[in-house]
């Protein structure tokens, strides 16, 4: 690991969390109870965090308590990580 945030702000969104390896930054995205929007959502703060970090892969983690499988799927189908 090189470096771990809490709540990074990028100029236009806020990530519960960004962990950044020598090849990797992975933006997470932390819910009690996932839904398919917050999914939408992290997409969408990943395209944001990938114009700080051009020359790194960007891996979305949705992590949660509660994550139904139709959310796991979408997410899956998205390149989503799952952590629950």
């Amino acid at each position: 690991m090189v470096s771990v945030y809490r709540h990074y702000e990028t100029s236009v969104v806020e990530v519960d969390a960004l962990v950044e390896t020598d090849r990797a930054v992975y933006v997470i995205e932390v819910k009690f109870r996932a839904e398919i929007k917050d999914v939408d959502d992290l997409l969408t703060k990943v395209k944001e965090v990938e114009k700080e970090y051009q020359a790194k892969r960007i891996i979305p983690v949705l992590a949660g308590t509660k994550i139904s499988k139709a959310v796991r799927g979408y997410a899956k189908g998205l390149n989503v990580i799952i952590y629950q």
